[in-house]
């Protein structure tokens, strides 16, 4: 998957993590947090390879 791909999930995943803040469920938004947090290494790790 491209970087840019990645940014878009990854910014889905922000805003679906903070609706489920907002809502009090708790599951969802660790749910969501911790795919948030997967996507970022992942684009992080991809950066840093392809310097």
């Amino acid at each position: 998957m491209s970087i840019e791909t990645l940014r878009l999930q990854l910014r889905y995943y922000w805003g679906q993590m903070n609706e489920a803040k907002k809502a009090g469920d708790k599951v969802a938004y660790n749910v969501y947090r911790d795919k948030y947090r997967e996507l970022l290494a992942t684009i992080h790790k991809k950066e840093k390879s392809a310097c």
